[in-house]
């Protein structure tokens, strides 16, 4: 049994963990994206987020010491128009763009020769930042940044290294090539140019950019891990592949940065990067709409997995056989059933009132007076109220030892703990035996019985009913848990008033036939197994059922006479 469990604890922890995996992955195969569109994607997200960020860090050092060193030798933060630096170097043969900077722009033309043409003479020429020495290297329509950060997008940051001699030619010829190769068609949103070649071209090359900044190993590892994680999840993005939900998540959200980026171009440079912003707006719309038929999707997982989560403690906590609980649960519904006619007596609050005292109860009584009734009702008012877990004992202490649970409330009932009409001395010497382990599983602090509270309702509890000729037996009397707290259906305390054996009636049977057996209720011990058994009954034979009872005399002392000798002879020498 230990092994079958084993086996089916493993196969609910795979299933388990493979609907989690589930729960993480989205099919990406179905949708509206072009195989060009996605691929122009995954390459602006790289361009974006990887490659423009690296040049950023390598360019504002470089950029600095050129600054120093052309303040000193050429005084560019202090020049003006008389004496202005024209071009770098000497032999460059491009000139430095002023109207990049200083706002030179917005100087208004002058007219010569009918002709209007830049005021260069009123233009500022002081260059007081490695920043402004930058633009100009590059066309006004790029210059639009304030620093080297976000504003410096990749067309400034490539223009720079590529314009600049101060850069390693290997970094510059990189840097043309990535310009004329992946950035420059990228902006022109032409989708068929990316072919599944030019994808690959793209990743080669930006690659190689890495590889030539001369950069520390272990960031230019992180940096080339970064582009082969993007190239991977691109081609399984591509291919339809199941992607993992925080794949997709980075790609949104990257796709939703671009797109922000992209909308500050439009409103600041040519009307190109209106059609790439409309793009990427589309793109993130269609991956907005598979994040939602995720969601949909993974609340359904996630429900199948919880409760595969639920059955996997279950199992972990559970070690009673799911035959034993299906008998188990059996035996409750006939309890719960049986409630619609049961009757709460001055007995049955005596015993609830005794479980916030004591954690073992036995009551005791003759057959038919209720004694199983009321440990019945008592374990569903546990359960109801205290969230307990009911547990029926089947086959004596055995039960208790193997179903106990220390980190559950737990009440285990016993009908009849060691037989009916006479005691089974075998049963007897089981719970003599276990009387030891029982008593450290339901011990009662004796402190905790001086006050009333809910504190001690999470103890394990022990309810049992017990024929009082058994309970007297000698034997059973040294057994001191069994005796620790008896409460007797038939003691005056807590024997049936007539106003609760009317109620029982009421239950079964109209007025009429109330009146008819009113003389007769106080007559027998067993009135609540009369009532029972007069469910259904025509008034003549409820009438007679309870005016002449001996019918159950006569069949207990048939038992007694085939399973006990001795006590028969006992009953023959009393009478």
């Amino acid at each position: 049994m230990v092994r079958a469990q084993a086996d089916r604890l493993i196969a609910v922890t795979e299933l388990a963990e493979s609907v989690e995996d589930q729960q993480k992955e989205v099919d990406i195969s179905s949708g509206d994206l072009d195989e060009e569109k996605k691929r122009w994607l995954i390459v602006g997200i790289c361009l974006h987020s990887i490659i423009s960020p690296l040049l950023r860090k390598y360019v504002d050092p470089i950029l600095s010491n050129l600054f120093s060193s052309l303040v000193a030798s050429d005084f560019i933060d202090t020049q003006g128009y008389n004496r202005y630096l024209k071009k770098y170097p000497a032999t460059n043969r491009y000139f430095l763009n002023y109207e990049s900077i200083n706002n030179n722009r917005s100087v208004p033309k002058k007219k010569i020769n009918n002709k209007w043409i830049n005021d260069y003479q009123a233009y500022d020429y002081k260059v007081t930042s490695h920043v402004d020495l930058s633009k100009l290297f590059l066309q006004p329509s790029m210059a639009h940044y304030t620093a080297i950060d976000e504003s410096c997008d990749s067309s400034a940051l490539l223009g720079m290294v590529v314009n600049i001699s101060s850069f390693q030619l290997a970094v510059q010829f990189d840097a043309e090539k990535i310009r004329s190769d992946i950035r420059n068609p990228w902006a022109h949103c032409d989708f068929t140019e990316w072919t599944t070649a030019k994808y690959t071209d793209s990743f080669q090359l930006m690659e190689q950019l890495v590889k030539d900044l001369g950069l520390y190993n272990r960031e230019e590892n992180r940096v080339l891990g970064a582009l082969n994680t993007w190239a991977t999840n691109g081609q399984n993005f591509l291919s339809g592949t199941v992607l993992g939900l925080e794949i997709v998540n980075d790609i949104h959200h990257q796709t939703s940065i671009l797109s922000e980026y992209v909308l500050t171009l439009c409103t600041e440079t040519d009307s190109q990067f209106v059609k790439v912003q409309q793009e990427l707006n589309d793109l993130e719309i269609s991956l907005q709409e598979r994040m939602r038929n995720l969601e949909k999707k993974s609340k359904k997982q996630g429900e199948e997995l919880n409760n595969l989560k639920e059955e996997m403690r279950k199992q972990v906590e559970d070690h009673i056989p799911n035959h034993i609980r299906v008998q188990h649960g059996n035996d409750i519904s006939e309890w719960e059933q049986d409630q619609t006619t049961f009757v709460k007596t001055r007995a049955t609050h005596h015993i609830l009132w005794s479980l916030y005292l004591d954690n073992c109860i036995v009551v005791t009584g003759s057959s038919g007076c209720g004694k199983s009734a009321n440990i019945h009702h008592a374990a569903l008012i546990l359960r109801d109220e205290f969230q307990y877990e009911i547990i029926p004992v089947l086959a004596g202490p055995t039960d208790i030892i193997n179903y106990y649970n220390e980190n559950k409330r737990q009440v285990f009932v016993v009908d009849d703990i060691c037989g009916k009409e006479t005691i089974n001395r075998q049963t007897l010497l089981m719970w003599r035996d276990y009387s030891g382990k029982m008593e450290k599983i339901f011990k009662t602090v004796e402190n905790e019985k001086e006050s009333i509270d809910n504190s001690n309702m999470s103890d394990p509890k022990l309810l049992i009913s017990c024929r009082l000729h058994i309970y007297k037996e000698s034997q059973f009397q040294h057994i001191k848990l069994l005796t620790r707290k008896e409460c007797n259906l038939l003691s005056s305390d807590l024997c049936l008033l007539e106003k609760e054996r009317l109620l029982m009636l009421q239950k079964y049977h109209p007025r009429y036939i109330i009146e008819k057996v009113i003389p007769v209720i106080e007559n027998v011990d067993f009135f609540p197994l009369l009532c029972k058994l007069s469910k259904n009954k025509t008034s003549e034979e409820t009438i007679k059922l309870f005016t002449a009872p001996l019918f159950s005399i006569r069949e207990n002392i048939k038992y007694i006479i085939s399973e006990n000798k001795a006590q028969f002879c006992a009953l023959v020498l009393c009478i």
